[in-house]
């Protein structure tokens, strides 16, 4: 995931609150989740970099609410914290930084005046279990997955969310992710949008989605916000649509132009 935090005059809008990553996965065991961080320039206090609470990963999974004045969706984090020490994890450009999803963490506002780019992807044993989150401390980031899903009009429970949003990266397939699962949730989606027609043009599945941050990689539009319109990238010196004209074709020969 490309995270592209902008600048926020007020401190609020890009700040992301204290929180553990293993409150937004309905699956186990947690010792078999990694977090992978990389920095795309330099990030420090300045841009919002990540902080943490040094040997909270061996810890358990607090309750999880929306802070005060946090205005993000699904930007949930926890309480009680707020005194205790946490260390500022400057990084230059293509530093990478991997943690436990138990681990206390967050990151800063961005106080500058551009956009602060960081690339997060999360790893998982393909034999992780899926649990189920009704009654527990998640059941409110699963009940607002739901709700937004369901506005979009695509009906989907929690962990089914979480599957068809995975992809295999390495091994076998087991029973947190196989194709053949895959496969059967796509269509289940698919057959009562099948009369979609600029809607579809918002779906994006998961082995779909690539990028380069430093230009296009096999596709025309660089991977965009859904609200806003699509910016056109070409490799052509002249910014493309171009075309060279070399001669007049005749009925039995040609000319020179």
């Amino acid at each position: 995931m490309l995270i592209n935090k902008p600048p926020d005059a007020n401190r609020d809008t890009s700040r992301h609150p204290l929180h553990q990553d293993l409150h937004y996965f309905p699956f186990r065991p947690a010792d078999r989740i990694c977090a992978s961080w990389t920095a795309m320039e330099r990030i420090d206090e300045r841009n919002g970099c990540l902080f943490a609470i040094p040997g909270s990963h061996r810890g358990v999974l607090y309750p999880h609410v929306y802070p005060e004045n946090v205005k993000n969706k699904a930007y949930h984090g926890v309480y009680g914290f707020e005194n205790v020490p946490k260390v500022n994890l400057v990084m230059e450009k293509g530093d990478t930084v991997f943690f436990h999803p138990i681990l206390l963490h967050g990151s800063g506002p961005n106080l500058t005046k551009g956009f602060r780019k960081a690339i997060s992807v999360h790893f998982a044993d393909s034999n992780c279990e899926f649990i189920d989150v009704k009654g527990t401390s998640q059941e409110n980031i699963a009940d607002e997955v739901e709700a937004l899903m369901k506005k979009r009009g695509i009906n989907v429970k929690y962990a089914d969310f979480w599957k068809y949003k995975s992809r295999l990266v390495n091994g076998t397939p087991g029973t947190f992710q196989n194709y053949a699962s895959n496969l059967e949730g796509r269509l289940n989606f698919a057959r009562p949008h099948i009369l979609w027609i600029e809607d579809w043009k918002k779906v994006v599945f998961m082995d779909e989605k690539r990028f380069s941050p430093d230009g296009p990689d096999g596709f025309q539009y660089y991977w965009h916000d859904l609200k806003k319109e699509p910016k056109v990238i070409s490799r052509r010196s002249q910014g493309g649509r171009g075309a060279m004209v070399w001669g007049q074709l005749k009925p039995f020969s040609s000319r020179d132009l």
